[in-house]
């Protein structure tokens, strides 16, 4: 097969990102005789596990995930040198990604988009932005699963009481009384898959808390704390976690893209990339990762930023 034998002689990650991505969307699995079928499921499995590019390592997992193959990584892989990614001990994988520069686009009027932020208002013209440090991003957002570990340590509660509903009785024991609205927003496959549908209905606070308690689990300096008003301010070169700024999510959601989209100007290949056209969040990794290895940086829910969108001058 040429695809095979392009990932398999190919030294460009670029490449290796489009080609696990044709395999996994070519369904492979259905189609190939076992011979076939196994050449596939190894070289997807080899970069995987051992590729140093976070995109290719998250377009091999998607598309071994399309044959329900879920790898889990050895402490070895976690702990190689020399790779655009890591993994923390509540098991999200993080892609590191390098310092840059992006030029941030018009983000359009209240009136010209729908659904718009009516704060937004139309930048004269793009403005270049550089990020001048590297960042350390989960590659997805964070799940009903993740979140309920916190909230068990933490004794967190969401916005909204747990509504009871025919539908999503299973999930209505979630401890400290958190609501993923599961019996609006059901996850494709059944109930089973709740645990990998993003969290909603928090606050930002309870999200710099979820970022504070990470900081703990790993041994890290707390990023955010109460300041005189009781507000939560953010440390001066600690070393915890803490939300991205909302140029750091735009650079990351980019991923060198100039266009409006991950594919393109044209919303054709979208559903690709974005869970939008379903009534129901989607578990999360479902759809294409980005060349930096980011999944769902559009559609399914919406993140949190450190800050929030506003104009700035010409250069940031």
């Amino acid at each position: 097969d040429p695809a095979l034998e392009l990932l398999a002689t190919t030294e460009d990650d670029a490449v290796r990102y489009t080609v696990c991505l044709s395999l996994g969307e070519a369904e492979p699995f259905v189609t190939f005789d076992e011979q076939h079928l196994e050449r596939t499921r190894s070289l997807l499995t080899e970069f995987a596990i051992r590729s140093r590019d976070a995109g290719v390592r998250g377009a091999a997992r998607w598309a071994l995930r399309r044959c329900d193959i879920e790898l889990q990584d050895t402490e070895s892989v976690k702990n190689a040198n020399d790779k655009q990614w890591l993994v923390n001990r509540l098991g999200q994988t993080l892609a590191i990604i390098s310092p840059g520069r992006f030029q941030r686009l018009d983000q359009g009027s209240a009136g010209e988009v729908k659904g718009r932020n009516p704060s937004f208002t139309r930048n004269s013209k793009p403005q270049s932005v550089v990020i001048s440090s590297p960042l350390a991003i989960s590659v997805s957002e964070v799940t009903v699963g993740q979140f309920r570990q916190f909230a068990n340590d933490a004794g967190v509660l969401t916005r909204k009481k747990m509504k009871q509903r025919p539908a999503s009785q299973a999930f209505s024991q979630m401890s400290s009384g958190l609501n993923e609205d599961v019996s609006r927003h059901q996850a494709v496959g059944g109930i089973e898959h709740a645990q990998d549908i993003p969290v909603q209905d928090i606050t930002w606070v309870q999200a710099a808390a979820f970022c504070n308690w990470l900081s703990e689990l790993e041994g890290l300096t707390r990023l955010y704390r109460r300041g005189d008003d009781d507000q939560l301010v953010a440390l001066d070169n600690a070393s915890g976690y803490r939300l991205p700024t909302e140029a750091e999510w735009e650079y990351a959601a980019r991923a060198s893209v100039t266009t409006s989209h991950a594919c393109g100007e044209s919303s054709l290949y979208l559903d690709r990339y974005a869970a939008y056209r379903t009534s129901y969040l989607q578990p999360v990794q479902s759809r294409w990762p980005n060349r930096w290895g980011l999944f769902d940086m559009q559609g399914n829910v919406a993140e949190w930023c450190d800050d929030y969108y506003a104009q700035y001058g010409a250069e940031l």
